[in-house]
């Protein structure tokens, strides 16, 4: 009888209840971590030799060792004295009748027990080896039996109703999932441990083996004690030992086991493992099968070879295995295959995701339902953020084949997303698209061009918009007010020739009523014309237009229309996360965090920005204004000055947003009294709006501010001058807040004091009493308590010398005179 030693693994004690055996005499490393299954199938054999039968099925994952296990067996039975012998099945034999029951008639003969295996038909056969088996036990072990042909099939399940009538031990082993003979033992096999695996390579070497070698060694071969065999046996040829810098060959080798298992497959089931390994998961069997040309029962072997899962749908079990059976396919032929599982997943109505994740591998198909099942999911993944994905559906639609309008519909969802990441290159997309608008559906123009003025200067913006309007022929009024508002941003002479666009209409419609609005707006004129036409547009503004909706909130809000411009650049910022587009939703909120910075709510602005700068890069100017100011109306001196530090940008950004960055670095200057610095700021500031003929003190008050700082500096003639310009400016425009904003200062001013004596919601508050808002109304729009409305209203009429409510009214209205 064989005897089992029982031997810890080199440096570690055995876990409870795990034995690793030794037969004496034996190649005994292929069995590390079998010492209880190996006990259960001794078990089985001593019973036999005392005439009990029964059947085993051993089972687990390809390269376990359900082969050796069955070797060793059948050899621990012979020298029992049993009759016992093995046979295995291959694919190549799936044509051969009763090649199972040839091959174990050819090892009992052999072993001294002859049998025939040319009897008559099933029951002869079957009355054959049952006659042996009466007075002789019979043990017999039938590897990978689901190779079988059906002949020999059918004589197994006959052959496992018959061990009752004579002493017949009927052994399987099948990979990992079969399920055995009810009553009869179970015997399952997993892949080795990490532990495992060092004692299978220690125990072929001499010498400690470097810890990071068999960890790598337990992930490439993934437990797998054949796999781990033929590695290490070219490990020994090489004369390699285990050691770290050997890691990449490690690697190399158990990936040509993995090809070499696979390329021994006949060809149709190759054929087979490769059509669901292309369809990775989205096909169902009977797609599958179609794409291979395959049969439904070469399916059922890969599944019991456990190298496809169904659940439901087939795929391949392990990824390296997927990868070493397409390894062998090239590029156009392995693409060539994504295309047809493609179509069949188009043929047959399968979702757009599923058809956009097979298109992605293969080549252009040449199909109208290409591009739209790409841009529908690319649409899903822009909305969840998922901005990388979206990119690469886009690309990919766009090699499609397809009419110019498609082609510059796809563009336009390509630069909204590419504009988070690389805002040259969306730039460049959204030219070409506007560019080439005799050949493109005048709404998608459109969209092209309300987003060129989000992601690209003013003017180039402006010179691409005017070039397309000029080559339409035909007036368009919308796309002309897209330029005109270009235009608005642009100061100055232009490097380039622009053709000029046309007046817009008197009573304007449309995105032409934004324009309009704007162009009040920054003239500082007719602020009710303004305000009734920002409106206007914005409550008829959901089309997509995201440019000229956020300049249409943007009027309203400098028409002091907060509570109305507030939800609008929610409701835009909203809309913008759905369209996938971040950039515009980053903008929104943008002008969400300046304007609550301008009603003295800075802790929303703070939660604001931290949206904007979590899309918009700190690099730019705008966004560094932002910060700047946000920090310095918390009080955080020392953190604006940190972020307000940049570079002077290019000739492209030296519009608003430089204006703004200006202007916070004159108030930080003023807040760490500092008037020369801040005069320098607050000029320069006031250059840049100049240049742009952007006059409305609403825009930004850098004329009162100037005025205070040159009378900090003791420039009493110059501040003089500048408060009556100031003054002059607020009074034509007439918005409560710019109107209350410059008396305050001018009251400060002239009683010989540039610095700030009150806060940002101090001025708001102010604002509001002098327009007639009551306590309770303001503390509603402000979102403050009524307390705290009172106590500050208390101390703006202590720092500005007022009796009350009257005087400030008289105080603000007083700037209507000169």
């Amino acid at each position: 009888m064989v005897r089992v030693t029982v031997l810890d693994p080199p440096g570690a004690a055995a876990a409870p209840g795990e034995r690793t055996p030794r037969w004496t005499g034996r190649e005994s490393c292929a069995l590390v971590e079998r010492g209880t299954q190996l006990e259960r199938l001794h078990q089985a054999v001593t019973a036999l030799l005392f005439g009990r039968s029964g059947t085993v099925l051993v089972t687990g994952p390809r390269g376990s060792g359900v082969s050796t296990l069955l070797r060793e067996m059948v050899t621990h039975g012979r020298e029992l004295g049993l009759a016992a012998a093995t046979a295995r099945c291959s694919p190549a034999e799936r044509g051969l009748r009763y090649g199972v029951v040839s091959q174990f008639a050819a090892g009992l003969t052999a072993a001294g027990f002859p049998v025939r295996a040319d009897a008559s038909g099933l029951p002869g056969l079957c009355a054959e080896f049952v006659g042996l088996a009466s007075t002789h036990p019979l043990l017999l072990a039938v590897d990978d039996p689901h190779w079988a042909d059906e002949d020999s099939r059918a004589w197994l399940a006959a052959m496992t109703s018959r061990v009752r009538q004579a002493p017949i031990l009927l052994v399987t082993g099948a990979p990992a999932g079969t399920a055995g003979e009810r009553g009869g033992i179970h015997v399952e096999l997993r892949p080795l441990s990490t532990r495992g695996v060092g004692e299978l390579v220690t125990s072929r070497y001499r010498g400690p083996v470097a810890p990071t070698f068999i960890e790598r060694a337990a992930a490439a071969s993934k437990g797998s004690p054949a796999v781990l065999h033929q590695v290490l046996d070219r490990f020994s040829v090489g004369r390699l030992h285990p050691s770290p810098e050997h890691l990449p060959r490690l690697e190399r080798y158990a990936h040509d086991v993995e090809s070499a298992l696979l390329a021994g497959l006949p060809p149709d089931v190759l054929a087979l493992l490769r059509a669901v390994a292309v369809a990775a998961g989205h096909l169902d069997s009977e797609l599958v099968l179609r794409l291979a040309d395959g049969s439904e029962s070469t399916l059922d072997a890969l599944v019991r070879l456990g190298l496809v899962v169904r659940d439901p749908r087939p795929r391949v079990a392990d990824p390296a295995v997927a990868s070493a059976a397409l390894a062998a396919l090239d590029v156009a032929e392995r693409a060539r295959l994504a295309g047809r599982a493609a179509a069949l997943a188009n043929r047959a109505a399968l979702p757009a995701r599923t058809k956009a994740e097979l298109l992605l591998a293969a080549p252009p198909v040449g199909e109208p339902w290409a591009p739209e099942a790409l841009s529908v999911v690319a649409a899903a993944h822009r909305a969840a953020g998922r901005h990388a994905d979206a990119a690469a559906l886009l690309r990919r639609a766009l090699r499609e084949p397809c009419s110019a309008d498609v082609q510059a519909r796809l563009l336009v969802e390509l630069a909204g997303v590419e504009a988070a990441v690389d805002v040259a290159a969306a730039a460049r997309r959204l030219q070409r698209v506007v560019l080439s608008s005799s050949e493109v559906a005048p709404d998608t123009v459109l969209v092209a061009a309300d987003r060129l003025l989000l992601h690209t200067d003013p003017a180039t913006a402006h010179r691409v918009i005017a070039t397309a309007v000029a080559r339409s022929g035909e007036p368009d009024d919308a796309l002309t007010a897209l330029g005109t508002l270009a235009e608005s941003h642009c100061g100055g002479e232009q490097a380039l020739p622009v053709p000029t666009l046309p007046a817009l209409p008197e009573e304007p419609a449309g995105v032409a009523r934004t324009a309009v609005a704007w162009r009040l707006v920054t003239a500082g004129r007719d602020r009710t014309r303004a305000r009734d036409l920002a409106r206007s547009a914005v409550c008829g503004g959901r089309d997509g237009l995201f440019g000229a909706r956020l300049h249409a909130c943007r009027a309203l809000l400098y028409c002091d229309d907060l509570a109305e411009g507030g939800a609008a650049l929610d409701e835009l910022a909203a809309d913008a996360r759905r369209a996938g587009v971040p950039a515009v939703a980053a903008l929104a909120l943008g002008e969400r965090c300046w304007h609550d910075l301008r009603a003295g709510n800075a802790a929303r602005a703070e939660e604001h920005l931290e949206q904007v700068l979590a899309e918009l890069p700190r690099s730019r100017a705008w966004p560094r204004a932002l910060e700047g100011a946000v920090h310095l109306a918390r009080g955080r001196t020392a953190e604006a000055e940190s972020a307000l530090r940049a570079e002077p940008p290019d000739e492209a950004e030296r519009g608003f947003g430089w204006a703004c960055l200006l202007f916070v670095r004159g108030m930080l200057a003023v807040e760490v009294a500092d008037p020369h610095t801040a005069l320098r700021h607050f000029a320069e500031a006031g250059r840049v709006l100049t240049t742009l003929r952007w006059t409305n003190p609403a825009l930004l008050p850098w004329q009162i501010l100037t005025a205070a700082a040159q009378h900090a500096t003791g420039d009493r003639e110059a501040a003089a001058a500048s408060v009556r310009r100031a003054v002059r400016l607020a009074r034509r425009w007439g918005g409560p807040v710019v109107l209350a904003q410059t008396s305050l200062w001018a009251a400060r001013a002239s009683e010989g004091d540039g610095t700030p004596a009150l806060t940002g919601e101090d001025n708001r508050i102010a604002a509001l009493v002098a327009a007639g808002r009551s306590n309770a109304e303001i503390a509603n729009l402000l979102g403050l308590r009524r307390r705290t409305v009172e106590s500050r209203l208390t101390g703006v009429y202590r720092a500005l010398g007022l009796a009350g409510r009257e005087q400030l009214a008289r105080l603000v209205n007083g700037t209507r005179e000169d």
